[in-house]
């Protein structure tokens, strides 16, 4: 089965407000035809050929913060990457199998690598290894290894070339279906200092922010139930009160088929994202995802504007929003 992206070969354009625009164009040129699989592959756990529960999706915000109450920053310390791979539900001890055949490695105490004959690796994580390094590994028969118990899930990365690809994709972790549907929780106007602005009088430096949400297909179990993850795809555009398209449909995100690397973490999410986080004791504190969708101190000549937002599943499944605003001249306020 073949997918390909509809941005590969595509000459989008890339206005300067287009904040990501141009980053996503050139990974999807580099990585878009890896999306290709020779076969689709089934499930890391029994049951292979029935769809699983997933409470982790891939470009979902990592964030490693000493603090997690506080919203992370750019100036925040810690350790900010997005997640190359999906978190599988897994109950405690549960057998892990490869998905294609391999030759194994372990990698450390918790992650097993397999290397494919077709070039492919496949990293599996929270896995108590049961295989040695050097060890051929027959997809759905071989015991990888078990699930660690504390940590609730395996973590499964698919990896072709230098490029993380998607195991939601069409064509690769199946069967798998999704009727969720994509969220756009909010679309604000920010201005320094993280103060959200009145749309109808926006005078000075701003920015345009989209916070956007789907929910796994599957129900997770406790206590990671009813929490949000990323949506696969964020594509925004903005006109003027005239009807002329001043940015075209650009991404803002577009995880369908890879993701960035970590040093463009903070162009691609903005202040306060962070994922789904659930501590000994302690109550759930849901995912924010939010994304931007200019530059920090974007400035535009005053008129009235709308920023339509469209955000979507690999499935599909779409929801959109708008928001109209009004630039005012520089300095004054109505």
């Amino acid at each position: 089965m073949l997918f390909v992206h509809p941005l590969a070969g595509s000459a989008e354009a890339r206005h300067p407000l287009a904040y990501t625009g141009g980053l996503w164009q050139s990974l999807i040129a580099r990585c878009g035809s890896r999306a290709a699989a020779d076969k689709p592959y089934p499930w890391p756990l029994k049951p292979f050929r029935q769809q699983h529960p997933i409470r982790g999706f891939f470009g979902d915000p990592r964030t490693l913060v000493t603090n997690v109450q506080q919203p992370p920053t750019p100036d925040s310390p810690g350790s900010f990457s997005f997640h190359n791979g999906v978190d599988i539900y897994a109950p405690p001890d549960a057998k892990v199998y490869p998905v294609v055949s391999g030759r194994a490695r372990v990698a450390n105490a918790q992650e097993v690598v397999v290397r494919t004959r077709d070039g492919r690796t496949f990293q599996y994580w929270h896995v108590l290894p049961l295989v040695h390094t050097g060890s051929w590994v027959t997809a759905s028969k071989t015991v990888l290894g078990t699930a660690i118990p504390r940590r609730g899930h395996v973590h499964l990365t698919e990896i072709r070339g230098d490029c993380a690809v998607n195991p939601l994709a069409p064509g690769h972790l199946e069967p798998y279906q999704d009727a969720s549907q994509p969220e756009v929780v909010a679309l604000n106007a920010i201005g320094p200092g993280g103060t959200h602005l009145d749309p109808t009088q926006i005078a000075g430096p701003f920015e345009l922010v989209v916070q956007a949400q789907d929910l796994p297909p599957f129900p997770v179990p406790p206590p990671w139930q009813d929490l949000p993850v990323t949506p696969a795809t964020v594509k925004w555009r903005l006109t003027r009160s005239d009807g002329r398209v001043l940015v075209p449909w650009t991404f803002a995100a577009d995880f369908a088929v890879t993701i960035p690397p970590k040093s463009d973490y903070w162009r691609v999410y903005a202040d306060g994202s962070h994922q789904n986080f659930v501590g000994l004791g302690s109550p759930q504190l849901p995912g924010v995802y939010a994304f931007r969708l200019t530059p920090p101190s974007t400035h535009l000549a005053p008129g009235h504007y709308t920023a339509s937002v469209a955000v979507s599943t690999t499935g599909g499944n779409r929801s959109t929003q708008r928001l109209s605003f009004r630039v005012l001249p520089s300095g004054s306020i109505t």
